[in-house]
């Protein structure tokens, strides 16, 4: 069957199986979130030490990712920036490595309530990610 003949529904389907396969391979070793106290400690010592920024686990930022949106879509995805797209809400460590995301909210959603809401934002409100005391 040559591509001009596929139909939208199954590349939409090939594409999500494709992507979440990749993920299900590469983010065990590429994107592994600290797991246990001390690890969480090194990523604050990192931040003191290379960056002189004491206290500091982690830099969160939103990110608005540009997307085509079905028409049916309405305006869950119409950002304030007059665009449709999804959310990207990303932690970094001092190195500018990724340690944890939250991929494909609304556009329309703000930082503050998609960090609420995801499953990183509850899992630091309930601190199932075991962070140093101090």
């Amino acid at each position: 069957m040559s591509p001009e003949r596929l139909d939208r529904r199954t590349v939409c389907n090939i594409i999500n199986e494709t992507t979440k396969a990749i993920w299900d391979v590469l983010q065990p070793s590429y994107l592994k979130a600290p797991e246990s106290s001390d690890e969480w400690e090194k990523i604050a010592n990192e931040f003191e030490n290379e960056l002189n920024f004491p206290n500091c686990i982690g830099t969160i930022v939103g990110k608005h990712v540009w997307i085509e949106a079905s028409v049916s879509s309405g305006s869950a995805y119409y950002n304030y920036k007059n665009y449709h797209s999804m959310v990207l809400l990303a932690i970094c460590d001092a190195k500018y490595c990724f340690t944890l995301v939250d991929i494909g909210s609304y556009g329309r959603d703000n930082d503050a309530s998609i960090f609420n809401e995801s499953k990183m934002g509850k899992a630091f409100k309930y601190n199932l990610f075991k962070l140093p005391k101090n």
